[in-house]
């Protein structure tokens, strides 16, 4: 009876405790380490713990927009102990010490041993932070945990058989995996890669963005023909899955300021001669931008566009938007379950390559503004601009969508080079052709600093 009564109280003591303040998450108060093992294993609950400092903005950004929500309240108040723990006072030093704790916010998930289960980083939306609920519930099921498997590593990463399995749990909880994954690929004999499970594991780190272009990547393009065999979250052709290889790496290359990683997307890219869009010179002036190489950026950008993607006619582009265009009609119309109006559903079709013309002398236009107050550039700019007006003004209804964006971006160089009258008619026009509430709310605060004379 005694043992019955003191865990009623502890029940009682943890209802107490987590007594609602409000939506988001329960955080427990005043409560030491020790206490808070006892009470996951009274629970039969793992830890969740919030490592962070007072100097930390994303912990501020986590605090006021991610653990207030309703729905990550419902996910974590019963299935955790939460808890917050300041890295930097009292038993904080310890713990981040004991765990490894080296960037805030950290995100603990600990059993009542004390046993870390799953861990993760990072200022992320609600969306990423309830993923990460899921995971350390499905870590806390398993009788290896990932950690054991991460500490096997060193040793046992020539062993096909582990690191399969090292890869299918990290896989599973849609860890990075780009190097390990070609690190396995690599151990195994030919056959070995052609084999469906293996083709799997690859095609499975597509969407969690740890297919990089690599040895990985060629093996599945080298039996790209067992595709229909394999299971994907969306169906997609080696084409679209190369590509994707291919922006995922650049996006690397880019934070790691990595040359051999770009070299490598260079060599996955036609020539500007070959493909207009998606070219090596795209790839460098991406890797510019993004590396934050802002003379070399406007340098090269006005050379691509002058001596390459401006050349384009615009009849060329007018024949490849009718090729798109009945391409997507004679798969309507040969689609046995499409029972409404061919026509108007690849309508959307009509321009598609010309728009993306447009959109790409749009994005030039921008990054010009954002990087250079030199009138030259602005002056450049203002001519890319000139051009989308006169393609757009020939089909008003399809270019209504991006009309705003294009005006917006115009009117601010005008406005920069001096031209006010200029810019704020350029407004004016698209008002007239697209004059929605939302339109007029868009440039109502660049209309009202244009009248002001205020610095745009």
């Amino acid at each position: 009876m005694k043992k019955i009564a003191v865990l009623t109280c502890l029940l009682l003591l943890s209802q107490l405790l987590y007594a609602r303040t409000g939506t988001g998450i329960d955080f427990l108060q005043n409560k030491r380490w020790k206490e808070i093992l006892t009470l996951a294993k009274t629970e039969n609950k793992l830890i969740f713990v919030d490592i962070y400092t007072e100097w930390c903005g994303p912990c501020k950004v986590m605090d006021r927009e991610v653990f207030t929500q309703a729905k990550v309240g419902d996910a974590f108040n019963n299935v955790f102990i939460n808890v917050k723990i300041d890295a930097e006072k009292g038993e904080g030093i310890s713990l981040a010490n004991r765990y490894g704790v080296r960037s805030y916010p950290s995100y603990l998930f600990i059993n009542g041993e004390g046993k870390l289960i799953y861990r993760s980083v990072g200022s992320m939306s609600a969306e990423r932070f309830l993923n990460v609920a899921m995971n350390a519930k499905d870590e806390s099921k398993q009788a290896i945990s990932i950690f054991q498997l991460e500490q096997s590593y060193p040793k046992n990463k020539k062993d096909k058989i582990f690191m399969k399995q090292y890869l299918e749990r990290r896989t599973a909880l849609k860890m990075d995996n780009s190097v390990l994954l070609d690190e396995y690929i690599s151990l195994l004999l030919e056959v070995e890669r052609a084999e469906n499970t293996n083709l799997q594991l690859i095609l499975d780190n597509a969407p969690t963005k740890s297919l990089h272009l690599g040895l990985s990547l060629e093996t599945l393009k080298k039996h790209a023909d067992k595709l229909p065999e394999l299971t994907q979250i969306k169906k997609e052709n080696i084409t679209q899955i190369e590509q994707a290889a291919a922006r995922i790496t650049l996006e690397k290359a880019v934070k790691e300021k990595d040359q051999q990683l770009l070299k490598k997307v260079l060599a996955s890219k036609k020539t500007v001669q070959e493909s207009l869009f998606d070219n090596q010179e795209t790839v460098l002036l991406a890797y510019y931008i993004g590396t934050q190489q802002k003379e070399k950026f406007l340098r090269s950008s006005k050379e691509y566009l002058n001596q390459f993607f401006l050349k384009a006619s615009l009849d060329s582009l007018r024949k490849e938007d009718e090729y798109a265009y009945q391409k997507e009609l004679n798969a309507i119309k040969d689609d046995p379950n499409f029972k409404g109006n061919a026509e108007k559903e690849a309508w959307k079709y009509r321009h598609t390559v010309t728009l993306q013309f447009t959109n790409t002398l749009y994005q030039f236009s921008k990054n010009f503004v954002a990087l250079s107050e030199h009138p030259a550039d602005l002056e450049a700019a203002a001519k890319w601009m000139e051009l989308c007006e006169t393609i757009t003004s020939q089909d008003v209804k399809y270019y209504q969508n991006v009309l705003p964006f294009y005006a917006e971006i115009n009117a601010v160089i005008q406005y920069k080079l001096g031209h006010k009258g200029l810019a704020i008619s350029k407004i004016e026009r698209v008002l007239s052709l697209v004059n929605t509430p939302a339109v007029q709310k868009f440039f109502h605060p660049l209309l009202q600093k244009m009248n002001a004379d205020e610095k745009l």
